[in-house]
């Protein structure tokens, strides 16, 4: 297929919006797309128009991860989402993940020496910002453009599809393989996800030993602690208004995976909408879950709520019930959702117990 009609199917699923958006953050926006598992079919047809992309990912679960025949060995089929192919004689050895979600999912997969080079957010928006140990030997893509990705000669490059443009139209162009993936917006995903990489890269059984270690975490945060019944309301404000995360995002994963609920999709709200003071006081959640900035012991958003007169009633306020992630958890794609989870289950039973 021309790579013109790939960047066009691409596109013709993702709203136009996101597609200006070349970070991290844009692709957290696009969350309602979503796949279970590695093995589903791709043979349903997919609309090529823009207005019709609620319907289809409705109907077929939106951008699908990619399928790849046979179940093992090389060379390999991948038939992405939209029909397109390619052919993998062998094992990737010179791969380039797109961005820090992908890059944190191989992470345990594969070792560096195996990455032609790292998205320019690896080391602030993956795991490798707490600890980057080896991988900081792995050269960094300065920007996300054809002639970056390239210059390294990849053997693979992988993609969200929210990163569909002119630079991957380019790479196609040169023969190189790209496989697009869905963002992640729920655990079966996540898992799907790690499993379908675990293939790629040929290391099937150590995919398995990650998804069961993955598991076994999750279920120890399936208690029934008194977090359990307590609602949080994801929050940031950077003096511009405020902003939240219901249903259908990946705060929505992490909420959940912590036991707890979700205060803004139970409030009705959707994907990443304004939320004002008003609201605020409707909602009255148990715990704020906000985000602390980089470089910084404290976070912007915690300081405009403390600030506030009229929010001073709310009991989270009320009661310093505040679940503060750094940036790099606080907008995880990955399973690293995990992490940010644990870290908000241990918050929230240490602020309860004190109560």
């Amino acid at each position: 297929m021309k790579s013109g009609a790939v960047r066009a199917r691409l596109r013709a699923m993702i709203a136009p919006d996101l597609l200006r958006l070349g970070s991290l953050s844009a692709g957290l926006l696009v969350a309602a797309l979503l796949i279970p598992s590695c093995s589903e079919s791709n043979s349903a047809p997919y609309s090529t128009s823009a207005g019709s992309v609620q319907k289809a990912s409705q109907q077929q679960g939106g951008v699908r991860l990619p399928e790849i025949t046979p179940a093992t060995g090389f060379p390999a089929k991948v038939k992405n989402f939209d029909g397109h192919t390619v052919l993998l004689e062998s094992p990737p050895s010179r791969l380039i993940a797109g961005n820090a979600s992908l890059l944190d999912a191989l992470i345990p997969l594969v070792e560096p020496g195996r990455m032609a080079a790292l998205p320019s957010t690896a080391f602030s928006y993956s795991s490798l910002a707490v600890d980057p140990g080896v991988w900081k030997e792995v050269p960094v893509l300065r920007r996300f453009d054809a002639e970056e990705i390239l210059g390294p000669s990849p053997d693979l490059v992988l993609i969200q599809a929210y990163q569909a443009g002119s630079a991957i139209d380019r790479i196609i162009e040169r023969d190189v393989p790209v496989v697009v993936f869905p963002v992640a917006s729920s655990w079966k995903s996540i898992l799907g996800q790690i499993r379908c990489l675990s293939r790629l890269m040929d290391v099937a059984a150590r995919g398995e030993k990650v998804i069961g270690g993955l598991e076994e975490r999750r279920q120890g945060l399936q208690t029934r602690a008194r977090r359990s019944g307590m609602r949080v309301l994801p929050y940031g404000n950077y003096g511009s208004g405020g902003t939240t995360a219901g249903s259908g995002t990946t705060w929505q994963v992490m909420i959940e995976l912590a036991g707890m609920r979700n205060a803004a999709a139970e409030a009705g709200l959707d994907a990443h909408p304004e939320i004002d003071f008003e609201q605020l006081l409707s909602i009255d959640p148990d715990f704020f879950l906000i985000a602390r900035s980089e470089g910084q012991s404290g976070s912007g958003s915690l300081e405009i709520l403390m600030a506030e007169p009229l929010l001073a009633d709310l009991q989270a306020i009320r009661e310093r019930r505040f679940l503060v992630l750094p940036e790099y958890l606080y907008s995880a794609a990955s399973q690293q959702l995990l992490t940010a989870a644990e870290s908000m289950a241990s918050q929230a039973d240490a602020l309860l117990s004190t109560d």
